[in-house]
């Protein structure tokens, strides 16, 4: 959907929520306080919005937040999520930086934190999937992903407002775990030892080699690797997830074994959408493999960090 649809859509989603935009919506502290799951329903999350325990961060962009965004909720930049390391863009920041933009959105450590993407693709999704693990690396359990994002919430005639909410910071001390995060000496030890097994979410091209980004430096994927593309794991039509059975069933149909994985893309983002779909909807243990196949495929020398092309074109 092209941006400027998407202006129509929102705008005309406004007016249509015209009616409600200041309907008093029932608190409800019991549900916002108690275990919270990955992914939270439009009508759960509706039910939440004046609980002061409850943050809503939208990943959208600035221009469609200003056009209309879930009553009190807040926006947050993608590109303040990630920096480059060590020459490789698009990484997880240190500690010390992600505690001052969490901090800075009003996120407290005993906060409920709901992202809201877009909810037009995979990819926008994609943007919420890697906040949310971001969180969840840092120690925060009480998040959740809007499933459907802002296109399934307006879908619903549900609330809407444009009036810009800017946080109180709060200072927020993080509790950093590595436990869902691989690194390239993790993808290396995997090579060598055939476990644990390794799963890129790219597209069925960039996997076998004919579509090929230059930042990857080598066409193709880590050899031994199967293919699971993550747009398969978002209804276009909703932009909501699939089941669990459809999840299942296009994991193991594409040679997913079901064991500890580490998944992987070109920079982390797509990839953020495997691992929630994989460990947090399925249940199958998984870490991403934040740099992906911009800093593998660029490691040296080449031998000791293979790419390997089944379609190679320049040969």
């Amino acid at each position: 959907m092209t941006e400027l649809n998407r202006r129509v859509f929102m705008a005309g989603a406004l007016a249509g929520a015209a009616g409600t935009l200041f309907a008093p919506l029932r608190t409800a502290n019991a549900r916002a306080e108690g275990t919270v799951s990955p992914l939270v329903d439009p009508a759960v999350l509706s039910e939440l919005l004046n609980d002061p325990a409850v943050r809503v961060l939208e990943c959208t962009s600035a221009r469609m937040y200003a056009q209309a965004h879930i009553p009190g909720s807040v926006f947050t930049d993608f590109g303040k999520w990630r920096v480059k390391r060590n020459g490789v863009p698009a990484m997880l920041p240190d500690v010390p930086y992600l505690e001052r933009v969490v901090g800075g959105l009003g996120v407290g450590p005993d906060t409920y934190v709901v992202i809201a993407p877009a909810g037009f693709s995979a990819g926008d999704v994609g943007v919420a999937t890697r906040i949310y693990w971001t969180l969840r690396t840092l120690g925060h359990a009480r998040v959740s992903v809007l499933d459907g994002g802002l296109n399934n919430w307006a879908r619903m005639k549900l609330p809407l407002e444009n009036r810009l909410n800017r946080p109180k910071p709060v200072t927020y001390k993080a509790k950093f775990t590595g436990e869902w995060l691989a690194t390239k000496d993790d993808v290396k030890k995997a090579l060598e030892r055939k476990k644990p097994q390794l799963i890129d979410v790219r597209t069925p091209g960039e996997y076998l080699g004919p579509v090929f980004s230059p930042s990857t430096g080598r066409p193709g994927t880590i050899p031994g690797a199967v293919n699971v593309p993550q747009h398969w794991f978002i209804d276009a039509a909703t932009g909501r997830f699939r089941t669990k059975a459809q999840l299942a069933k296009i994991h193991d149909a594409m040679g997913d074994t079901g064991g500890e994985a580490i998944i992987f893309c070109n920079t982390g983002h797509r990839a953020s959408l495997g691992w929630f779909a994989r460990h947090e909807l399925l249940g199958r243990r998984c870490r991403m493999y934040d740099g992906s196949m911009v800093e593998w495929g660029n490691l040296k020398p080449p031998e000791e960090y293979p790419v390997a092309a089944r379609i190679d074109l320049d040969r």
